[in-house]
């Protein structure tokens, strides 16, 4: 069977449009979790933090689905404290990434995979991923 040629770019396209950059990818990430974070409120921010140390004290290993069940769903307006939150505690050493994901068991997330968290705080193992 003959191999396909590559697909040359489309005419006006630069390298720069079809090439993949993961160091700018990785930034626009970066970038764009603090921007949802700073549309957090700052008790909000705060509660969230707490409810991730709350999960990391009750289970081993956790998702931010266990973070979601450690809080009351009408407090938090900004669901995307969720990912400052969870780096901020992994900054602060109470947490570490596994490497591993789950699907979410949560409706609105559609069952994405979700990172999965190992705490460095845990002190009495309950239900969780573990």
């Amino acid at each position: 069977m003959p191999k396909k040629k590559a697909r040359p770019p489309q005419k006006g396209m630069t390298p720069a449009q079809y090439e993949l950059n993961f160091s700018a990818a990785w930034q626009a990430g970066m970038d764009g979790l603090e921007q949802a974070e700073s549309a957090a409120a700052d008790d909000e921010r705060e509660l969230m933090y707490g409810a991730v140390l709350a999960a990391a004290r009750k289970h081993q290993l956790f998702t931010a689905d266990d973070v979601w069940q450690e809080m009351d769903r009408q407090a938090v307006l900004h669901a995307s404290a969720m990912g400052g939150a969870l780096k901020r505690a992994k900054a602060s050493g109470c947490i570490d990434w596994t490497g591993d994901f789950r699907r979410s068991s949560r409706v609105p997330t559609h069952t994405r995979p979700l990172p999965v968290w190992r705490s460095c705080i845990v002190e009495s193992p309950s239900r969780g991923i573990d």
